[in-house]
């Protein structure tokens, strides 16, 4: 990585934010595009979902980088950096795990807040973020100092998007790799690794896109028929025989185009 990334929280106005995500998108798009696509690292997708160059570049510059994302393991970079460089303000030490529990305390910070000394049991939340924090800490197998369990799990998912693994092959790559080192800690099949990260928010469902790539239709955007820029319709045009097979008129609306996030 080189040196500190302090851009990445600089105000997103100034000149070297945008040269940093140019920067950013340089690198990215030289290692880890697909379809040439990168997963969006900005606070509000959270690596979780596609764009293009152009896409990505107004994410970042109009919601900036999610926290504590100064390794960019999600668009080419060696996770270890994140044990074995500074990568925080103040000459903070940030290792694997204090990262993970960062993203922890973000995502559980009503749970984290409260300081009960006496508690009767633990809703769901709680449970939910006492898991996490475990399977973050937990080594992948004993002497493994680059990856914990959690960490390993998201970056199997992410090869597996990179790569357009099937589910039988990431299943098969799971058995070869226990096989291998049989002290890892690893899911037994892809369905079991997305429950293991579907409480950090991470979500692997396809969602509406627009065929020319302009834009997903989520969050605010999920009710619209049309996109504005390009007047191009959100849903397949169905020739009569198609929608004859259709009962109902809501339900011969089929999405012209699904992305995974």
């Amino acid at each position: 990585m080189g040196n500190v990334r302090d851009w990445m929280s600089s105000p997103r106005r100034l000149p070297e934010f945008e040269a940093g995500v140019i920067e950013f998108l340089n690198a990215s798009f030289a290692h880890a595009a697909k379809g040439g696509q990168i997963c969006c690292p900005c606070k509000r997708c959270m690596n979780r979902y596609w764009y293009r160059r152009d896409g990505v570049f107004d994410q970042l510059k109009g919601y900036g980088f999610v926290e504590n994302y100064y390794v960019w393991v999600f668009h080419g970079e060696d996770p270890s950096q994140m044990r074995d460089e500074t990568i925080t303000k103040d000459n903070e030490g940030g290792s694997i795990h204090e990262n993970f529990h960062e993203l922890l305390r973000d995502k559980y910070r009503n749970i984290v807040e409260e300081r009960r000394t006496i508690q009767e049991g633990l809703n769901e939340e709680a449970k939910k973020f006492y898991n996490l924090v475990e399977d973050g800490k937990q080594e992948l197998f004993p002497g493994c100092k680059n990856f914990t369990k959690l960490s390993f799990i998201i970056r199997l998912l992410l090869y597996k998007t990179l790569h357009g693994l099937s589910n039988v092959a990431f299943n098969e790559n799971l058995q070869l790799l226990q096989q291998m080192i049989s002290e890892a800690k690893l899911p037994t099949s892809f369905s079991q690794a997305k429950k293991n990260v579907k409480d950090l928010g991470f979500s692997y469902d396809k969602i509406p896109a627009c065929p020319n790539d302009c834009m997903l239709y989520w969050k605010e955007h999920e009710h619209v028929d049309v996109y504005h820029i390009c007047h191009t319709s959100k849903w397949k045009q169905l020739n009569e025989i198609q929608r004859s097979k259709h009962t109902h008129q809501q339900s011969s609306k089929i999405p012209a185009k699904m992305m995974k996030p």
